[in-house]
């Protein structure tokens, strides 16, 4: 987590009354997300090796509510 983005966000929360006050200084953490990180392994948590597939839309099936 960017700490320049998470100042940005309290800002925004304090100045629109979503908080009313900045959180303590102990609520910024990082370890709980690179704990579960590491925990995933090799698993791709940042979408590299993401490829595009054609998916085709079609209408739904008309329902009737004949209850």
């Amino acid at each position: 987590m960017d700490p320049a983005l998470y100042e940005q966000t309290v800002a925004i929360c304090t100045d629109f009354g979503v908080l009313t006050a900045a959180p303590n200084d102990g609520a910024y953490r990082t370890d709980l997300a690179q704990a579960a990180l590491e925990m995933l392994g090799d698993l791709d948590t940042v979408g590299e090796s993401f490829t595009r597939i054609e998916v085709e839309l079609r209408p739904a099936a008309s329902r009737s509510n004949s209850g």
